[in-house]
Formats: C-alpha cells, structure tokens, sequence
C-alpha cells in the first residue's frame, strides 16, 4: 500500500484498501488460532500503520493539489530587517530552498544550490531564493552574516502562513514557482538530485518567451 500513497490515491479508496488488509489480518489469526493478546498487539501496530499511512497519504493530495495554484503570496524578512515580497519576483521562475541553520542536510545542498545559481547566473530567467524556517530571527541572521553567505536570503520563521500553505515539514524542501507566481512543483528534486538542472533549462529556456 506504500507505493499507491508514494503516488497519491483518494482517500476513502486507501480506507476501503486498508480495511479489506484488516480484516484479512483478522480472518488469518483466527484460522491459525493466534491468542487473543498477539491478535490485539497485531491489530493495534496495523491501526498505527494504518493512520500513519492516511496521513501520509493526506499530505501528498494536499501538496498536490497546490500545483497551478497561485504560491507567491507571501511576504519576508531580509537580514537587514527589509519586507520582502515574493511578488517582487513577478515574471521570473523561482526555485525556493526552504531550509534552517540546524539542517544539516540542507548544509549538504548548499553546495549544489551555489553550483546551480552559478549555471543561471548569466540568466534573468530564473531566480533562487533561500528561506529560512528558523524559530530565531537572530540566530539565522547571524549564521548567515557570520559565514559570508551571499545570493537572496529571507526568513520565514516556523509557524509563517507560507510554511503552512506548503505544509513544510521535513527540511529541506524545495519549491519551483512560475512567471505569474503559480506552483509548477510544491516539493521539486534537491539541487544534488543531477535530474534539475535538465528540468530547470526546458521549463525555464524552452518557455522564456511565454
């Protein structure tokens, strides 16, 4: 059942799934006369299983159905205090890294995110920003002023309107958004994954007459 939530499926046809999986469950141990505290210890981890897969599956219809929907409504802190809208971006591509100083993951993506802004750096077709999820306005300013860190840095903070409208959980994250602002991909390949850049020079070169 795993494979159909990696891909999202409708949610009362993963209940209907999952029930039929229960009962299954149930009609083996009483066939094989499992006792009663192994079938209820079977039963309550299937439950757990179950919920956990529900909500999974949940989050991935939710994701998706931000593809097309208008992501550039949202506003943020540069490390000099300055408002910053994503609407200043208006008829560019964004690539967003959503990351936070703790992440060390993100750190690693760093790297490739410096690579991949270097590759577009000639171009005004598209633009990377980093926003930082971090609780602490000053911590994540200092990081970023400390380590010299360069290209277009914003703060989101951890309870923002845009990390509940992408619904940000695991960093990091990447978004790609359009000219007009619209979501193309709500949680796009990682700067490592060698697959973007490809993607990045069609949508970007192959429409930048659009």
């Amino acid at each position: 059942m795993s494979h159909l939530v990696r891909n999202g499926i409708a949610q009362k046809e993963l209940e209907i799934l999952i029930n039929e999986k229960g009962d299954l469950i149930n009609e083996k141990g009483i066939s094989l006369n499992v006792v009663d505290s192994l079938s209820t210890y079977v039963k309550m981890k299937f439950e757990k299983f179950s919920n956990i897969l529900k909500q999974k599956n949940e989050k991935y219809l939710y994701k998706k159905s931000l593809i097309n929907e208008i992501g550039n409504n949202f506003s943020f802190t540069d490390t000099n205090n300055n408002n910053i809208s994503l609407k200043d971006f208006h008829g560019t591509y964004l690539y967003i890294d959503v990351w936070a100083t703790w992440c060390k993951p993100c750190k690693v993506e760093y790297g490739f995110l410096k690579q991949l802004e270097e590759h577009f750096s000639n171009s005004d077709e598209l633009q990377i920003i980093s926003i930082s999820t971090d609780r602490e306005f000053d911590k994540w300013q200092q990081y970023i002023n400390k380590n010299s860190i360069k290209g277009i840095q914003l703060y989101s903070g951890a309870n923002s309107d845009f990390v509940k409208f992408y619904d940000v959980g695991a960093l990091p994250r990447f978004i790609f958004l359009d000219k007009e602002g619209k979501v193309i991909s709500p949680e796009e390949l990682r700067p490592s994954n060698p697959k973007l850049l490809k993607k990045l020079e069609s949508t970007v070169y192959n429409n930048s007459n659009h």
